[in-house]
């Protein structure tokens, strides 16, 4: 795993999570493989057992959270993150 810390001035920050893998992966049976993973992976996490938690969390603390899958990556991302709660955004 590769992690990248890029110091800013800014009260918020991101959090990006990029999996090496997307569409050209896909097995040639199963096209659009990837992007259903990233839509299953996005709907819960080990804090937030469902999607609806996941919102909620989300909208209390003004966080934007999505994801995207491409050729070659499967990105997840929340953006406008207080600082002090990047711990926690890399946690949930």
């Amino acid at each position: 795993m590769t992690v990248i810390a890029v110091p800013f001035l800014h009260a918020t920050a991101s959090v990006a999570l990029a999996v090496k893998a997307g569409a050209r992966d896909d097995p040639k049976a199963k096209p659009g493989l990837h992007h259903a993973m990233e839509h299953l992976m996005a709907r819960a996490t080990a804090f937030h057992t469902s999607w609806e938690s996941l919102n909620k969390f989300c909208e209390c603390h003004w966080l934007e959270f999505n994801a995207e899958t491409d050729r070659t990556t499967t990105l997840f991302y929340c953006a406008g993150v207080p600082k002090r709660n990047v711990p926690r955004a890399i946690s949930f």
